[in-house]
């Protein structure tokens, strides 16, 4: 699973500047010009006054087109403004808020379109690959929480993402009704280490894959 993930798509932290703009383009693809939840820039990159501080992760395909990004925030988590919900997550110090998680689904269904007319068995492969792409933005942010010695992450969040993640063996749980954010999304908050745990229990194959271990 991890192999074949990793012969189609680079996963890591964003750490140049020009990486970066590249979580940002993505960014403006998903937020502003699919779903506008942003006004349009010259710049065509989505960007706000968190980037700065923020951890960002990015997936690229293997000839450098950016697909998906998320960030981690460590300081200032906007979540924990939401009086509802706060008395419900961890301690502040324990946490990474998780933001701009996206995966540019029309730029992948264009790129495998356009592979398909030369190469199908390819396109088939990388079409199966790019299920995986939630997944493997997940596991960046858990690699960073921990790293930066947090224990939880939290955020807001679509119903069927949670779900989904719910359904793969993270231990989540919903902390308070939906909140209009971009749409009506879910507070939540994860436990990395038992998540971990939960998928090895329920998957060791997806196991493999979320702790980035080849077979």
């Amino acid at each position: 699973m991890i192999s074949q993930f990793n012969n189609h798509y680079i996963s890591g932290v964003a750490e140049t500047e020009s990486q970066k703009k590249l979580c940002h383009r993505v960014r403006y693809n998903v937020y502003v010009e699919q779903q506008g939840f942003e006004p349009p820039n010259k710049e065509l990159e989505e960007r706000d006054g968190l980037d700065a501080q923020a951890h960002h992760n990015l997936i690229c395909f293997k000839n450098g087109t950016p697909i998906a990004t998320s960030r981690l925030i460590f300081e200032q988590m906007p979540i924990f403004k939401y009086q509802a919900i706060s008395n419900q997550l961890p301690p502040i110090s324990h946490c990474a808020e998780i933001s701009r998680f996206c995966v540019d689904q029309l730029k992948v269904r264009s790129i495998i379109q356009n592979i398909k007319k030369t190469s199908p068995t390819l396109a088939r492969s990388i079409k199966f690959s790019s299920k995986m792409l939630a997944s493997a933005l997940m596991r960046l942010n858990m690699e960073t929480c921990l790293k930066m010695g947090k224990t939880h992450l939290v955020g807001l969040t679509e119903t069927s993402l949670v779900n989904k993640m719910c359904y793969l063996g993270f231990s989540i749980d919903v902390v308070g009704p939906q909140i209009n954010h971009h749409g009506w999304r879910l507070p939540f908050v994860m436990n990395v280490e038992q998540s971990y745990s939960n998928i090895k229990q329920k998957n060791e194959d997806f196991w493999r894959f979320i702790t980035n271990q080849p077979n």
